[in-house]
């Protein structure tokens, strides 16, 4: 189970986090987080600190791969395979 505190400033974590008995569960914070109060946050006895910030503004990579089947050496067939949807 994780319990998340959304947009809970580091001062009000940390007074929730000490008013529970975590057991299992994990405590995570999110919403607003950038790296600069990362350390504030990881100090409020969060487990897990979520950041958009890593994400919001980065550009794409287009990737894309080609498979291709090899032919064995015993094939008779000398035609190219062709890998359909492509």
């Amino acid at each position: 189970d994780i319990v998340m505190f959304d947009n809970f400033s580091p001062e009000h974590i940390a007074a929730l986090s000490q008013r529970f008995s975590k057991g299992k569960t994990l405590f995570e914070a999110s919403g607003g987080i950038g790296p600069e109060e990362a350390v504030k946050y990881a100090a409020s006895g969060v487990d897990l600190i979520s950041m958009g910030c890593l994400t919001h503004s980065v550009k794409a990579l287009k990737i894309h791969m080609v498979f291709r089947k090899v032919r064995s050496a015993g094939r008779k067939d000398k035609r190219p395979h062709r890998v359909e949807g492509h």
